[in-house]
């Protein structure tokens, strides 16, 4: 059972950047410039682990954002944060663990990137403290 009140410390963090849910079914997705796959973890304990960017990041600079990144070519939206999971905490996630919750478009992009929004409970305890990109962002 998810806690409601990290539900509404996580609405917070992600209401700081105003964001659109995007319906699939009804948006013309080539109006998007690129696509993400983004990954909201709840830990073995219930807390939200979200990351920290690097001061030094390519794109988004110190933002707070979920794990992932760009799909690639030939690339499902589900296979990429899969990869991107372990490319940036070095965890092999089954996909059938991994939940889509939706596509959202955010307003620091103009709202020109698509990004398809998993969710993953680590009831197992994959999770260590290695992020090869930023750190790791724990909301209790």
């Amino acid at each position: 059972m998810v806690n409601l009140r990290l539900l509404k410390k996580l609405e917070i963090v992600y209401n700081m950047n105003k964001v659109k849910e995007i319906n699939l079914d009804k948006h013309d997705l080539r109006a998007f410039r690129a696509d993400f796959a983004g990954c909201l973890i709840l830990t073995k304990d219930n807390k939200i682990l979200l990351q920290k960017r690097d001061k030094k990041a390519f794109s988004y600079p110190n933002y707070i954002s979920a794990f992932g990144g760009r799909i690639e070519t030939r690339e499902t939206a589900e296979q990429a944060i899969i990869r991107e999971l372990k490319e940036e905490l070095e965890i092999n996630v089954p996909d059938d663990e991994i939940r889509f919750i939706g596509a959202v478009a955010e307003e620091i992009s103009d709202y020109s990137e698509l990004i398809y929004e998993f969710f993953w409970h680590d009831k197992k305890g994959t999770l260590t403290d290695k992020c090869n990109k930023g750190s790791q962002k724990i909301f209790k």
